[in-house]
C-alpha cells in the first residue's frame, strides 16, 4: 500500500530533552467519515532534541493571532525575509486557502467563508515547516 499521500511532519510543542521515541497509531479514513483501515502503534526512529542555543528554524519566528479567530487571522512575521508559504486545512486534511507572502513582517487572511471549527495552520520556507492549531469562533 503507498502512504505518500498520507505522509506528515509532526511538530511537538513542548518536547521533553533527551533521546525520545514517540509512538505514532495511524488511521486511514474517506472524507472525514469512520475509519476505514486502521495499523497498530508503530515506534519512530530514535529521536534526539536539543532544548539549548538559539531555534534555528526560522519559521518558528511566525506567530498566529487571535486564537480563536473571527472574520482575520493575522500573521506576525518576526525576523525573517524569506518567502513563507500558507496554508490553512481543515480537520479532513483538505486544503482552504494557500498563500505566499514575500518580505513581509505582517499578514492578514480572510476568513469570513469558514465555518467555525478547528483548523491546522501549515508554514513553510525551505526546508522548514510549522503547523500551528487555530479555531475559528464567531461572534453571535
Amino acid at each position: 500500500m503507498d502512504f505518500s499521500p498520507y505522509v506528515q511532519q509532526i511538530t511537538d510543542p513542548s518536547p521533553l530533552k533527551g533521546v525520545l521515541r514517540y509512538w505514532v497509531r495511524m488511521t486511514l479514513s474517506e472524507e472525514c467519515q469512520a475509519p476505514t483501515s486502521s495499523f497498530p502503534y508503530a515506534s519512530s526512529n530514535k529521536i534526539t532534541v536539543n532544548t539549548l542555543g538559539e531555534d534555528e528554524n526560522p519559521i518558528s519566528f511566525v506567530s498566529a493571532f487571535p486564537n480563536p479567530f473571527g472574520e482575520l487571522l493575522h500573521l506576525d512575521f518576526r525576523e525573517t525575509s524569506e518567502t513563507m508559504k500558507i496554508a490553512l486545512i481543515d480537520q479532513c486534511g483538505r486544503q482552504l486557502i494557500e498563500a505566499d507572502f514575500r518580505q513581509t513582517s505582517m499578514a492578514t487572511i480572510p476568513t469570513e467563508m469558514l465555518p467555525d471549527g478547528v483548523y491546522f495552520l501549515r508554514l513553510s520556507s525551505g526546508l522548514y515547516q510549522q503547523t500551528e492549531k487555530v479555531v475559528k469562533m464567531s461572534r453571535k
